[in-house]
This record gives structure tokens, C-alpha cells and sequence, in this order.
């Protein structure tokens, strides 16, 4: 995690450039739901807009209230290839001046058919066993 200190019309630019790439919802025949649930060890989350982004998409899925669970409905099209994917997460907290980032790395799979992945946002940067660095942590069930 990286957190930077910006002013309040510079997170509102940030928020307003990341809502003109948010895609689209998906045509309901052509989609599947993806639940989500986030962990993170300080009460980040609280009160704040939550935002994540896919690289394979370089588009924004979410935007919008911070929660523990958000279900995703993502286009079927993103299972394809394993449903492999590099999210980033960014968390605005508008009420301290602060936009905090969470990237990746490491291509999950996260787009598979009734998918539930739990991301624990890490407060440190680690280095995995192949020597990448991740600030999230993914685990699937299902």
C-alpha cells in the first residue's frame, strides 16, 4: 500500500478521470457475478470511495462506497484465458486528503463463473517467493 496526501480538488479531479473510464454495466445475457470481499488490518475502508481497476479491461469495475463484499457483474468475455487478471485498488479518503493504492504484480484468476476471491489488503509491501512484490493477498473459494 501507498497512500499519498493530496488536496481536496486534486482527489476530486482523481475521482472524476477514474468515473469517465468506469465501464459500463454488462449486457445481463452476457454476464456472471463475481463476490468479493475485502480484509484490511487498519479501518481503512470506513467512510470511504473504493475504486478497482483492471489492467487486463484498463478500464474501472467499481467506484463507489468502500464495503467488505461487493459483487461484480463482470462480461462473461473476462473468464476467458483462466479469468486472469491485474487489479489495482485505490481507496479515497476525502475526509483526511489522502488516496491510498494497492497494484499488482501477479495476474489472478479472478473472473471465473460465481467466483468468490477474498483480498487482504496489506498494510506493507512484501516480496513473494518469486521475488514479486504484492500488497494484496488473493484467496478463492469456489
Amino acid at each position: 500500500m501507498k497512500c499519498f496526501q493530496l488536496e481536496e480538488h486534486e482527489l476530486r479531479g482523481r475521482l472524476d478521470t477514474l468515473g469517465a473510464s468506469l465501464m459500463p454495466p454488462p449486457d445481463p445475457a452476457m454476464r456472471h457475478v463475481v463476490h468479493m470481499r475485502f480484509l484490511e488490518e487498519q479501518g481503512w475502508m470506513q467512510g470511504s470511495t473504493f475504486v478497482i481497476r483492471s489492467h487486463r479491461m484498463d478500464s474501472v469495475l467499481y467506484l463507489g462506497p468502500a464495503a467488505p463484499e461487493i459483487a461484480l457483474a463482470v462480461d462473461s468475455a473476462l473468464s476467458t484465458e483462466g479469468g486472469y487478471d491485474i487489479l489495482s485498488f485505490m481507496l479515497f479518503r476525502t475526509d483526511r486528503g489522502q488516496m491510498c493504492l494497492w497494484s499488482g504484480d501477479l495476474g489472478f484468476p479472478f473472473w471465473e463463473k460465481s467466483r468468490k476471491v477474498t483480498v487482504r489488503l496489506l498494510s506493507e509491501r512484501r516480496i513473494n517467493e518469486d521475488g514479486i512484490v504484492q500488497t494484496y493477498d488473493v484467496e478463492f473459494d469456489g
